[in-house]
């Protein structure tokens, strides 16, 4: 865009070009600048056009850095009274944009210094506090961080952060309404009361913390709107993108007017309007706040933004949706000017911070326990489950009879679990749908694979005990790894618990459990391993009260006392944290020199009589890679001594570096190991371009 002064005409002019028309043309509105359409061109003789003062005030403010030197010279002859106007004006302009940038850097904040109760026992994550401090400056806010960074916890924050606020009406999905009471109970510092509703439920709860799910919301609409709630909280917002969905009409209401066929009588008639629940303060919880396009955005913008971005459907949908009209309507599945929805909505009301900004506070693995409410069938297994165990763990009874016990033990075990089936499947849809791109689910009843397998089809492989051929499981691993379009992986935690590699996903889900926490913790390592460079989640689908939700505290207790024997956090390598100098090194831990000149790093590993000093060229760790790999392809698990792969004591460690993706300085150099041990069954060059010195 280009501004110059007319002095003919007396009047600013404008030339914008095709590609710059949606962020230059508003401007030039804003400034009272009229249209010529036979000259192609805006001006300043427009017939809304304001006072001279006050248009060249908004021409210094807004689009001065367009104008060329004729423009600018002619802005510099008014008089002293306009420049200090020009003045003031440009004065407030840069603190809105200063204020503007604020708000944008808080939206991504990841520390703050604001005084956040918690329960003895309980801290926040800094950037947790700083979530709830961005929400304590607005009415409305949506928290937007991604995935497993406790979302939450930072709603109970806003709670304890405001004193005012005693009751509070929760919105979510069914799976995690009881984690919901769980983790307000946790983390309250105010001791509200907790009442969870569900279908059978006939009034509200008589509670401070009402939660219910979206799919019930409908039922209870018209009693949800007979209060006043201090704070409400709708959770994986996103599941009410849908103007038209009764879920999205239940917690959003409508306006009056819009037709719909009424079933009885088959005749469009108006629809009556449904007003919102009133609430003093918002706060929306998603990952995904635009799960696939913009539009989508729209049904929460009504709430959140009512004067702006939620005011008018169709300005919202022109100017960042592509809106545009065809043959049969309007399509409104486009994107536009994302950049600029982007920083209005981080200057408004969103906070979003991904997990690559808050490395620094997370841990390489983290354990959440998701329960499930079960019906009155669910409610029956688990006391049959109980008796069982009773039965089982009694000391009273014969050998034979305990025999008995346990196969009973079994059986309804095996029935819980297939009951789970339906709320694990609910869980991974609702984590394909919030981005996560892989994820590993694993099991231990055949019929449970094979109803997730029914469920998922072509977009997911299994590994459990009838998968018996070495080839039909690399297959399987393989097409996880690397294929896009295989989401799931379905493993037996037995049988796929060991000896593969699934480092493509970062997101494990346990629809069964293992009494044996070994099993557990080898199962997990699946995807938290060598060749991983993200951190892991790892979740565990319970019934509420069952046997599995009363043992599952043990269990973790136990599987954390493994990971810290193993030492797990030194386990995860990748390639950027191999080559991060060591600001403060620790006693006994050499510092790494840097490369040299000509491309090679020593890497200090431990050997046998202590650490041992290895100096690998870019070359060496290529050819490292390409052996490991080599001896990978003809490993049959060491199920046989047969001279080919990986001996059954070097076999998960050499199988991890071989399919890792690319390997660091520190695993060429134990990889390197490997190709001294095995060169007999490699190529010679392949050995000498190792780095390694043949055998004579």
């Amino acid at each position: 865009m280009l501004i110059t002064y007319s002095t003919d005409r007396k009047r600013w002019e404008a030339i914008t070009t095709y590609q710059e028309s949606n962020t230059a043309n508003p401007l030039l509105k804003q400034v009272g600048f009229a249209f010529d359409g036979i000259r192609k061109q805006w001006h300043s003789a427009g017939y809304k056009q304001p006072k001279p003062m006050q248009q060249q005030a908004a021409i210094t403010a807004r689009l001065y850095d367009y104008c060329d030197d004729l423009a600018k010279a002619q802005l510099a002859t008014y008089p002293a009274e306009l420049n200090t106007n020009l003045n003031r004006v440009e004065e407030q302009a840069t603190e809105i944009r200063q204020d503007l940038q604020a708000a944008i850097a808080a939206s991504r904040a990841t520390d703050s210094d604001i005084n956040l109760p918690a329960p003895a026992g309980c801290a926040y994550l800094p950037y947790q506090k700083a979530g709830v401090a961005y929400a304590m400056t607005r009415k409305h806010v949506l928290i937007g961080d991604e995935m497993g960074l406790g979302k939450t916890i930072q709603g109970v924050g806003i709670s304890n952060a405001d004193p005012t606020i005693r009751k509070v009406l929760i919105i979510c999905p069914a799976t995690p309404k009881i984690n919901w009471r769980r983790e307000w109970m946790k983390w309250d510092v105010k001791g509200l009361s907790v009442g969870v509703m569900d279908a059978k439920s006939t009034e509200l709860p008589d509670t401070d913390v009402v939660i219910l799910n979206f799919d019930i919301a409908k039922k209870f609409q018209d009693l949800l709107r007979t209060r006043t709630y201090d704070l409400m909280i709708i959770d994986e917002c996103h599941k009410v993108k849908n103007p038209d969905a009764q879920r999205t009409v239940a917690v959003f209401g409508r306006k009056a007017g819009k037709k719909k066929k009424n079933k009885e009588t088959g005749v469009m008639e108006p629809q009556p309007a449904i007003p919102v629940i009133e609430a003093h303060r918002n706060a929306y919880l998603t990952g995904t706040p635009i799960p696939n396009r913009p539009i989508e955005l729209f049904p929460m913008l009504e709430r959140l933004d009512p004067e702006d971005l939620g005011r008018s459907f169709f300005a919202y949908a022109k100017r960042y949706c592509n809106a545009t009209q065809t043959q049969y309507g309007w399509d409104f599945s486009g994107a536009s000017n994302l950049d600029e929805l982007q920083e209005k909505l981080r200057s408004k009301f969103m906070v979003r911070r991904l997990k690559v900004d808050v490395l620094k506070d997370l841990p390489p693995k983290r354990r959440q326990v998701i329960l499930v409410e079960p019906d009155d069938r669910g409610r029956n297994l688990i006391a049959k489950e109980k008796a069982a165990w009773a039965a089982m763990t009694s000391g009273k009874v014969q050998m034979e009879e305990q025999s008995v016990d346990l196969a009973s033990m079994s059986s309804v075990r095996k029935e819980v679990a297939v009951y789970k089936v339906p709320f694990v499947i609910d869980h991974v849809n609702d984590l394909l749908e919030a981005g996560i791109e892989k994820i590993v689910v694993m099991a231990h009843h055949k019929d449970v694979v094979d109803a997730l397998m029914k469920e998922y089809g072509k977009a997911a492989v299994k590994i459990d005990g009838r998968v018996t051929k070495i080839e039909d499981r690399q297959a399987a691993v393989d097409r996880f790894q690397d294929d896009p379009e295989c989401k799931i992986f379905i493993g037996s935690i037995q049988a796929a618990g060991v000896a593969i590699t699934l480092t493509a996903a970062a997101h494990a889900v346990f629809a069964e459990l293992d009494w044996v926490p070994g099993n557990m913790h080898q199962a997990e390592d699946r995807i938290h391993r060598i060749g991983q460079s993200k951190h892991c989640l790892i979740q565990y689908i319970l019934l509420d009260d069952s046997l599995d939700a009363n043992m599952i505290n043990k269990i973790i207790e136990k599987l954390e006392v493994l990971d810290a024997a193993l030492d797990k956090r030194c386990r995860i390598e990748s390639e950027e944290a191999a080559v991060v100098p060591i600001a403060r090194p620790a006693v006994g831990i050499p510092t790494p020199k840097p490369p040299k000149t000509d491309g090679s790093q020593e890497i200090q590993i431990k050997g046998k009589s202590g650490m041992e000093t290895v100096c690998l060229t870019p070359g060496n760790i290529e050819a490292i890679h390409a052996g490991l790999k080599r001896l990978r392809s003809v490993c049959d698990g060491a199920q046989t001594e047969d001279g080919h792969g990986f001996s059954k004591l070097d076999r998960e460690f050499g199988w991890s570096l071989a399919d890792s993706p690319r390997l660091s300085p520190k695993q060429a150099a134990y990889g390197q190991r490997f190709i001294r041990k095995y060169q007999g069954q490699l190529p010679e060059d392949l050995v000498t371009a190792a780095g390694v010195v043949l055998k004579s």
